[in-house]
């Protein structure tokens, strides 16, 4: 009796241990031998541009749609531990996958493994959550790969376009350590990997122009994934004085640079122009446009940034004529813009497609 009951003992620990372990390496909560189906045929991916939505899916009859090749995207699925369960190319994708029985599972589609700098090369990314239920079939349904990287574009004001020496560069350095270095017949687009916790960008342009060697470099401490910066470099309308002797020389050219801001995601755009002497690091001045005293009646913005009270008008959505005005019912269409600091250039694009709009506009 005593070595059945020992027997019976050390087969209730064993039972114990397999079932810890099995916590230990199944952090994910799947139940082992219980599976589901996911239908990856019902994937439908879209790709995020700029201002418009490039579609995989078939167009629907009267719908024009530009594609785009997916074929090379890379999916992968990963469990609610972040473990990657399965991964292959759009091309290859299987219809059907059988998978454990799990919440939490995550499926990603990117468009290729980004790099710290690569040219021409914009980088997308999207993902979907899904759970995976005992004989049922789960559907993914839309992901939408937005741009995740950022855009860099150099460009030269046609004061000095035909002006550039061939000894001229323009060396980008973004996350500090991408970098690509730009010549003056480079006409291609940088792009950058995003990282997380890295927000600064840095140009520098060395060499010759209109026959006289100069630097100037641009400093940026927001940049993030969705950007796109359109750095133009132009000479100063005025020369810079010497900092001891304080003479301006008039044949000289001194450079200086705007910088065009572009949310690929957000489809906002804002443009800067700070001028950063390089003799004087770190001095900023506004051209032409002396900084504007204070005004007591207008709140001080502690954040510097520009703000939009755009009442009851929408950015995202189309806006109905009816709904705007002084009669019963209506509102007023009129964005309010605030900003601490002085607005060099503010773009505005408004888009109609209603035949009385322009006769609505006063």
């Amino acid at each position: 009796m005593k070595h059945y009951i020992k027997s019976f003992a050390a087969l209730a620990m064993a039972a114990l241990a397999m079932t810890a372990c099995n916590d230990d390496v199944n952090p994910a909560g799947e139940i082992e031998g219980a599976e589901g189906t996911l239908s990856l045929s019902s994937l439908n991916v879209d790709v995020s541009v700029a201002e418009k939505v490039v579609h995989n899916a078939p167009a629907r009859d009267g719908e024009s749609r530009a594609s785009v090749d997916l074929s090379q995207f890379i999916v992968t699925i990963t469990n609610a531990a972040g473990k990657t369960v399965r991964t292959f190319k759009y091309a290859d994708m299987p219809e059907i996958l059988s998978l454990p029985v799990a919440n939490g599972y995550t499926i990603n589609v990117k468009s290729h493994e980004v790099q710290k700098a690569e040219w021409d090369k914009p980088y997308y990314l999207g993902s979907a959550k899904f759970d995976i239920s005992e004989g049922a079939v789960t559907e993914i349904g839309k992901v939408t790969c937005a741009f995740s990287n950022i855009k860099v574009s150099i460009k030269y004001h046609e004061a000095i376009a035909g002006k550039l020496g061939d000894d001229l560069r323009v060396r980008v350095v973004v996350n500090d350590e991408g970098m690509l270095e730009f010549t003056p017949s480079e006409t291609r687009s940088a792009y950058f990997q995003a990282v997380e916790g890295s927000t600064t960008l840095v140009a520098t342009l060395t060499g010759t122009i209109a026959g006289n060697y100069q630097e100037a470099q641009v400093v940026l401490d927001d940049v993030a994934a969705g950007h796109h910066r359109v750095i133009t470099f132009k000479p100063k309308e005025s020369p810079t004085p010497d900092v001891e002797t304080g003479y301006a020389d008039p044949s000289g050219l001194d450079i200086d640079y705007s910088v065009d801001e572009i949310d690929l995601n957000s489809n906002v755009t804002t443009t800067e122009d700070p001028i950063e002497n390089p003799e004087n690091p770190g001095q900023e001045q506004w051209p032409d446009e002396p900084t504007p005293p204070d005004d007591p009646n207008v709140p001080d913005d502690p954040t510097g940034e520009i703000t939009f009270d755009k009442g009851a008008l929408s950015f995202d959505a189309p806006n109905k004529v009816e709904d705007f005005g002084d009669g019963p019912g209506q509102q007023p269409a009129k964005v309010v813009i605030k900003s601490k600091n002085p607005i060099a250039k503010l773009m505005v694009k408004i888009e109609y497609d209603e035949e009385n709009f322009l006769a609505s506009v006063e």
